[in-house]
């Protein structure tokens, strides 16, 4: 009919979507991830960061950073590079260092 062609593409875009966000789900299970403000605190992440880290999801919801992250890595050239890219908005992926929440840091 007249619709009939946007109706299949509609239906191809949910298929699409449908299949991406899958992707996405199955991505995510396997990483931990945390999403900052411009400010360096926790807005959000996933299940896995918390228990991996051993905290309760309240004690890391809009929590600053630096109290999760040991004093020495503040200075490292990979926490600037970290710190350049959440000012600009930027994802950025690598290896980083977090207090655990079992875990008394000194120094």
């Amino acid at each position: 009919m007249f619709n009939s062609r946007l109706k299949k593409e509609l239906q191809d875009q949910s298929a699409e979507l449908c299949r991406l966000r899958q992707l996405y789900e199955q991505m995510s299970s396997n990483r931990l991830s945390i999403t900052l403000d411009h400010e360096l605190n926790i807005t959000a992440f996933n299940q896995n960061f918390a228990r991996t880290l051993g905290y309760a999801a309240e004690q890391l919801q809009s929590r600053p950073m630096s109290e999760i992250t040991p004093a020495y890595v503040k200075t490292l050239p990979c926490f600037q590079q970290f710190r350049a890219a959440v000012a600009k908005f930027e994802p950025i992926s690598d290896d980083y260092r977090y207090l655990r929440a079992d875990e008394v840091w000194r120094g």
